[in-house]
């Protein structure tokens, strides 16, 4: 029986993100239901690693700074409330699933202080071109779509997006620590993880069975018993 993987390299880690390489089919799918949605037809769109081809993609930002956080994986979703007839973008908000991949404490510690809401909240800083990008959604990806209608996004178009790219608040922030095995263990038994927080072993990345029996956990609805 193989041995299980004790630690990824960064490249190994993004190939699982992007299900390319040696992870293809192993890894996380562009898009998906793995977490609930607040309108079936919306799915998570994965907004980081950024694909080879791709546009350039969102990122996270403070408000007034020019600043910014870019998770090693990121999916999305856009939602709204308070529609308008007159403001495409009124009440938009956007949830977001992190993923930071390490083998050391120290970028540990650095990562994860990024994340903490006691230093501010975050804004998704989303270029108007990755809206528009077409991805392949049906027929062995022969069908595309833009992907600002794959995920629900609240318009019949982003012509109201005037200038090359949009702020929406981040309402739901959660991050997945994958950890080397070795750091994993030191990780576990010397902080308290906070609401927003979860671990997975980076031995535990290896097939998309197991990926998905992880990150099922970060659900919000998780939340509610």
């Amino acid at each position: 029986m193989p041995r299980a993987n004790p630690s990824r390299s960064d490249s190994n880690v993004k190939d699982v993100f992007l299900n390319i390489g040696e992870s293809s089919g192993k890894g996380f799918p562009n898009i998906t239901d793995w977490w609930e949605t607040s309108n079936p037809d919306v799915k998570w769109i994965r907004a980081q690693p950024k694909a080879q081809d791709g546009t350039t993609t969102p990122l996270l930002v403070r408000p007034g700074s020019p600043r910014y956080v870019q998770p090693d994986g990121m999916w999305i979703q856009v939602g709204r409330h308070f529609p308008s007839d007159h403001t495409k973008d009124e009440g938009l908000w956007v949830d977001i699933m992190a993923f930071e991949s390490m083998q050391q404490m120290q970028n540990f510690d650095k990562d994860r202080s990024r994340y903490f809401p006691s230093i501010g909240a975050y804004q998704l800083r989303i270029p108007k071109d990755w809206l528009a990008e077409e991805l392949p959604y049906r027929g062995g990806g022969r069908q595309t779509k833009p992907r600002f209608e794959l995920m629900g996004f609240p318009a019949s178009n982003i012509d109201f997006i005037s200038e090359s790219h949009i702020r929406i608040p981040v309402r739901r922030l959660t991050v997945m620590f994958c950890l080397a095995n070795d750091l994993y263990e030191k990780v576990r038994y010397q902080i308290i993880p906070e609401g927003h927080e979860y671990f997975m072993k980076h031995s535990s990345m290896g097939n998309q069975a197991n990926i998905r029996k992880h990150v099922k956990k970060m659900d919000p609805e998780n939340h509610w018993l």
